[in-house]
């Protein structure tokens, strides 16, 4: 029997029982709630809060939003503008963190199970068991799941079109039509991700010599392409949203290498490393299997291309790259090192030896345990992007404001590309009961994701109507600073002091009087009285 009809048999034998049916299930489950576990205790940031704003409007806003920006992520837009209006109607639960957030785990539940499935089509059940746990410790993949962005749906949709690409190969026809279908969405959901096809191409030219598959994924890709084009045509015009990426330099491949799959976790890093040149020594050697290799090549095309595509542009057209645009390679890394460690195993163990099943559980959990420290600090009060505090912000100002109180944002901010108002933008709820004045033009109305600010003078006259205002602003810094979050352009933080801003002259002239103050991480809330 061949490798190739050993596959077949074991995965007909493993269709028929319990454990094959349910697998996948039971790691998607454990995949979705090891990404939901604490994930409503950091602070939104600003993607985040581009996300309630984005969502927080009627269809037709959003529609015009989407024309002028974001349109990438619109499909995202539209399914969380939904569970907003769903989880609406939950009492506290809908807009919380927690709440924006859950999507995102079970995305990643869903691209675990689906891993399952390809590791099965491909090895069998046991490897793929291996790959969807892999898969869950992977930092990248834990944070992508914690994240109120469409890059973990974008790494389910390009698990299941990876899955349909292997099931249209093996059984053709109408299958390269729904992977075609499945890929375009995969696509449009995420734009990046379509260089998920080119690998898929690869792949098929690499392991399969009957004409009509080569055929079937020629003419899949192509329908994806011309389905596509459009949209990307569409999407292009709206690239000056992505300016503020750094040009392509060696900082952008230390960014990947560093912060693309490990992010917050070097010895995870280490590990993954220490088992890839460990598989590179055997294949050199000529050992690997031919099951294995076809997993591989997968895997290695699944992460490889997408990569090469997105950096290449970025040096030979504009930046594009940052390490949360791959995310939807991850289930190709889950794959590499899922092959690594069954080769290994191999290699130090006799066939159907117990230390042959259990040195993968090993890996598993090796992996799992030097992952804590990016797990742990991804769920910490600050743990997102630049250390953000806006929730914490928004939530003390809704613990402790009264009814009738007033609330002023500080216009600008060193590291802050838009106003304090996005403190507010992020949690509307928190500010339902204190007066504010407005920004000069609603984002909703002007079609943007943020408020339109007015000048700090406006302040002075609308004032005199306030007895308590309380000023989100700046934190208090007496020396400057320079911050490099996850490989992201760096965050330049000045000095600043409240007294010395417009905002507080204005109000200080109209007879407001600091009576207390709060530091957070990055911001400050002061109370002012009459």
């Amino acid at each position: 029997m061949t490798g190739t009809e050993s596959s077949v048999a074991i995965g007909r034998a493993d269709a028929g029982s319990w454990w094959s049916r349910s697998a996948p299930l039971l790691v998607g489950v454990i995949a979705t709630v090891v990404c939901a576990w604490n994930s409503g205790r950091p602070s939104f940031w600003y993607d985040e809060a581009a996300t309630v704003s984005a969502i927080n409007r009627s269809v037709p806003d959003m529609t015009a939003l989407l024309s002028r920006i974001d349109v990438v992520h619109g499909g995202y837009y539209m399914l969380m503008h939904g569970w907003w209006r769903l989880t609406g109607h939950w009492g506290g639960f809908g807009g919380s963190e927690f709440a924006m957030r859950l999507p995102s785990a079970v995305a990643v539940g869903i691209a675990a199970a689906l891993v399952v499935c390809i590791g099965r089509t491909l090895v069998a059940l046991r490897f793929g068991v291996l790959a969807g746990a892999l898969l869950v410790c992977l930092p990248r993949v834990l944070w992508a799941g914690s994240e109120a962005r469409p890059y973990a749906g974008s790494m389910a949709l390009a698990a299941a079109a990876t899955w349909l690409v292997l099931l249209a190969v093996r059984r053709g026809g109408w299958w390269w039509v729904s992977y075609a279908v499945l890929a375009t969405a995969c696509t449009v959901w995420f734009l990046p991700s379509g260089t998920l096809v080119a690998a898929h191409l690869l792949y098929v030219l690499l392991t399969t010599r009957r004409r009509n598959r080569l055929y079937g994924m020629l003419i899949a890709a192509v329908m994806v392409a011309a389905a596509v084009l459009p949209f990307a045509m569409f999407a292009h015009r709206q690239v000056a949203q992505i300016a503020w990426l750094s040009p392509f330099s060696t900082q952008t491949v230390v960014a990947y290498l560093q912060f693309e799959y490990v992010d917050g976790a070097p010895v995870a890093g280490v590990l993954i490393l220490l088992l890839l040149l460990g598989i590179a020594v055997i294949a050199l050697l000529g050992t690997v299997g031919r099951i294995d290799r076809r997993a591989l090549t997968l895997g290695l095309a699944w992460v490889a291309v997408p990569a090469v595509v997105i950096l290449g542009y970025s040096w030979l057209g504009s930046p594009t790259y940052v390490p949360r645009y791959l995310s939807f390679t991850a289930p190709g890394m889950a794959l590499v090192i899922a092959v690594a460690v069954r080769v290994i195993a191999r290699q130090f163990t006799r066939p159907g030896a117990v230390r042959a099943i259990w040195l993968p559980a090993v890996a598993v959990l090796a992996l799992g345990v030097a992952a804590v420290p990016a797990f742990v600090a991804q769920r910490s009060v600050y743990g997102k992007v630049g250390g953000t505090d806006f929730s914490q912000v928004a939530d003390f100002v809704g613990r402790h404001a009264r009814p009738g109180d007033c609330v002023a944002f500080e216009r600008t901010a060193s590291w802050s590309p838009v106003s304090e108002r996005v403190v507010k933008q992020a949690k509307p709820r928190d500010f339902r009961n204190v007066r504010d004045i407005g920004p000069s033009t609603p984002a909703a109305r002007a079609h943007v994701l943020w408020d339109l600010d007015r000048p700090e003078t406006d302040y002075a006259a609308w004032a005199r109507t306030c007895s308590v205002m309380w000023v989100v602003t700046d934190g208090e810094r007496a020396t400057g600073s320079v911050f490099r979050p996850g490989g992201s352009p760096p965050w330049y933080f000045k000095p600043f002091h409240f007294e010395n801003t417009v905002l507080y002259r204005e109000l200080a002239g109209d007879g407001l009087t600091i009576v207390g103050r709060i530091g957070f991480h990055r911001s400050q809330v002061v109370r002012m009285t009459r």
